[in-house]
């Protein structure tokens, strides 16, 4: 619908981000167009799959509020709601140590670490809960022990090169 504009859905966000979000929208309602990117606020930043599936939005929306107030680092990647949307290479590259990456629900080869189990797991939200998840009245899947994944994913948690660049390296 050309003209409308559609702005809410920040749960507790709203307070924090309100203020900033309203001046853009004026901006785009009056002059066209935000002065900044707006496009991690838009809903289109999603696969149309993935806001469908409720297991998804659970997991993906806690994880986003556990993160609210950690450091945004460019190469992060989030734990939940993965293994949406693959290849019918996944599972090869996968045996190969292939580090993915989520982008649009779609898993991605990012860089390989042979010998690695590079296997996503359940989301556990990071051990946070007992007993059962509300929404979705599902088990709580106690917090891992061990998730390979996510100790490769801390080397890259820096505004610099993080520590797969040697591996990439050799691989060229």
């Amino acid at each position: 619908l050309n003209g409308f504009f559609h702005c809410c859905g920040f749960n507790s966000m709203g307070m924090m981000l309100g203020g900033g979000v309203g001046r853009e929208v004026a901006n785009w309602v009056v002059d066209g167009s935000p002065s900044v990117d707006m496009f991690s606020m838009d809903i289109a930043r999603f696969h149309p799959d993935t806001p469908r599936d409720n297991r998804w939005v659970e997991d993906r929306t806690h994880e986003s509020y556990a993160k609210t107030y950690s450091i945004v680092f460019p190469h992060d990647e989030p734990l939940s709601g993965r293994g949406a949307r693959k290849s019918s290479l996944h599972d090869l590259l996968l045996e190969q140590g292939c580090v993915h990456q989520t982008r649009h629900g779609f898993e991605r080869p990012g860089w390989f670490v042979p010998g690695a189990d590079t296997r996503i797991k359940e989301y556990d939200f990071f051990g946070a809960y007992e007993g059962t998840i509300s929404g979705l009245d599902r088990e709580v899947i106690p917090k891992h022990e061990e998730h390979q994944y996510n100790d490769l994913l801390e080397g890259e948690l820096t505004f610099g090169w993080g520590k797969n660049v040697d591996l990439v390296r050799k691989e060229v």
